[in-house]
């Protein structure tokens, strides 16, 4: 049977994914990664920014890990507030010899059982059956948009469609992503993208410093660096243009939900920034 363009099929997993506007093909799928505590789902802070950038395509929203999300924004609250009345500020605290003393403390009550934590591992999993689901899908062409985690979901989800060599995304946007930028192969991943992949980053985030501040004492890795904070390894790979947003975003604590807000402007504002010329079809004008 011939397959219609307009029909939409997503054979999803343990989550829900919520179709926001009924279109062609390429399918955009919206993934978030992180919620403030005001945000019942996110869903109108994506279709109201997507759907001006790509008007005539299916918008869909992957719902995943709600409530975590939403405890996530009170989590980072409360390690903030301990970072700026702790005396330690003085000097680097994993460098003082309190904070060594205090060091499995903190592992076991801030972090190890944070919903940071806890969505941050089960993010791969996420990104390994959303690479299954478009796998089954009867749709061919789709446009993956992720903020955070959800930006870390789908780096893990181009991995595992690579191993399958199964190429369905047209073009990639991630977001502030909250994905360590020496555990992805973008030489490897791109293979699965027809045209881009588009990393959206800035040395402003508070958020992502203070996470990757505190995962990296925690755990003794002073290296490790998101790609939501610095340009990806592969810069290089002319599939890969990344775009320093941090212009477009607040000096506020909580800027990493200016994305959001901001999304329309991000997207379209910095296409001069970019040093290839893009597909006529990609970027549709507004």
């Amino acid at each position: 049977m011939k397959k219609n363009n307009n029909d939409v099929h997503i054979p999803f997993f343990n989550e829900e994914i919520k179709i926001l506007k009924k279109g062609k093909n390429p399918i955009v799928v919206c993934i978030n990664g992180f919620l403030t505590e005001k945000d019942n789902n996110s869903s109108e802070n994506w279709i109201n920014s997507i759907e001006s950038i790509f008007p005539d395509s299916t918008v869909t929203h992957v719902l995943w890990e709600s409530e975590n999300l939403k405890k996530v924004s009170t989590f980072i609250s409360k390690l903030y507030s301990i970072k700026q009345s702790s005396f330690l500020l003085l000097i680097p605290f994993s460098l003082s010899f309190l904070g060594i003393l205090l060091k499995p403390a903190i592992a076991f009550f801030t972090y190890k059982n944070s919903p940071w934590n806890k969505v941050s591992n089960n993010a791969n999993e996420v990104g390994k059956q959303l690479a299954q689901s478009l796998i089954n899908s009867s749709n061919n062409q789709f446009i993956l948009i992720g903020h955070s985690l959800g930006a870390k979901v789908i780096c893990t989800c181009l991995k595992e469609l690579e191993r399958n060599n199964y190429h369905c995304i047209k073009e990639v946007h991630l977001l502030a992503g909250a994905a360590d930028r020496d555990s992805i192969d973008f030489n490897t991943i791109k293979d699965v993208v027809s045209y881009k992949i588009y990393n959206y980053y800035s040395n402003k985030d508070y958020v992502l410093k203070l996470l990757y501040n505190t995962n990296n004492f925690l755990k003794l890795k002073f290296s490790s660096s998101p790609i939501g904070l610095k340009k990806t390894m592969d810069s290089f790979n002319s599939k890969v243009v990344d775009i320093d947003v941090s212009n477009e975003i607040s000096n506020k604590l909580n800027n990493h939900s200016d994305y959001h807000s901001k999304l329309k402007e991000i997207i379209i504002h910095t296409t001069n920034l970019r040093t290839t010329e893009l597909d006529p079809s990609s970027l549709q004008s507004i």
